[in-house]
């Protein structure tokens, strides 16, 4: 496997990191492309491109889960039932294919990277505080392997390559969770529930749904702020992955024309020679892929 992520072998070649890191609130956003999904998508969460397919997870939930207070020691009655998804689908939106991840009542599969080899997915049970399982996806052979569990709602995962490092977001991006890695990119001391380092989030209150590991010692978080008074906006930000540093952040009150924002659910990014190229699927059920262009 190659030591640097897809993006992160971007980043050093065309600057990612750089172009990034110049959005601001007066960047011009250029819709280049709506593409529907033509299969039901149920709760999307994460997204990446991989060559000229895209992979998204999603959760179809069965039964909801049931629990009372709130904090870590709310009292749980019914921890849900559903099932997870990675599917795989072309440029156009059809389905290729696709592959039921989960287990017992951890089936919320979350914000996902790419390594160049592995599709890293954390899946979770469906409330915060909760427990989660670590798989990694080779796409190539559909070979799911479980590398360990969690005690904690985990909603987002990356890989960064350059530290050997898992680097997890839990419910809300409250804390990021570290385990690090050998050189099989197996989890060190797998057998542990809790996590090696947790770095709490006190800079920020984007509440992180999907991520990237994009080189440089840097993540990309997709998500959306609770401004309070039932508002909300939607949002990116870089951040160090080696003490969570927040780097650059910017609001994004891009919506679909139904006013969901674009960073709603899960996000991609690629670096294309007229720009950045991003990818959103704002929409649960009946999904649509918004492609935007920064110019």
């Amino acid at each position: 496997m190659s030591s640097d992520s897809l993006l992160a072998q971007e980043a050093k070649v065309k600057g990612l990191n750089e172009q990034l890191m110049s959005i601001s609130s007066s960047t011009r956003w250029e819709l280049m492309d709506i593409v529907p999904l033509h299969f039901k998508t149920y709760h999307t969460q994460g997204m990446l491109k991989i060559g000229d397919t895209f992979y998204v997870t999603a959760v179809r939930v069965t039964r909801p889960a049931k629990y009372k207070g709130k904090g870590p020691d709310r009292t749980v009655t019914d921890e849900g039932a559903g099932i997870g998804y990675l599917f795989h689908f072309d440029k156009n939106g059809q389905l290729i294919d696709q592959i039921e991840l989960g287990e017992g009542s951890a089936f919320h599969p979350g914000g996902m990277d790419y390594d160049g080899k592995y599709i890293w997915i954390p899946i979770t049970k469906y409330y915060p505080y909760s427990e989660s399982i670590i798989v990694r996806v080779d796409p190539t052979t559909r070979k799911v392997e479980k590398m360990a569990t969690i005690d904690d709602s985990v909603g987002a995962i990356i890989h960064d390559t350059d530290n050997h490092t898992l680097i997890g977001m839990n419910w809300d991006a409250r804390e990021f969770l570290y385990w690090p890695l050998n050189k099989q990119s197996e989890i060190i001391n797998p057998e542990k529930r809790a996590a090696e380092i947790r770095v709490p989030n006190t800079q920020s209150k984007l509440a992180i749904q999907d991520s990237k590991y994009i080189g440089q010692n840097q993540l990309l978080g997709f998500g959306l702020t609770n401004l309070g008074n039932g508002k909300r906006i939607g949002g990116l930000e870089i951040r160090d992955t080696r003490n969570q540093a927040l780097l650059h952040q910017v609001p994004l009150a891009l919506k679909t024309t139904k006013g969901i924002f674009m960073t709603n659910n899960p996000g991609a990014v690629e670096v294309t020679e007229k720009g950045l190229r991003f990818y959103f699927i704002p929409e649960d059920n009946l999904s649509t892929m918004y492609i935007y262009l920064l110019k």
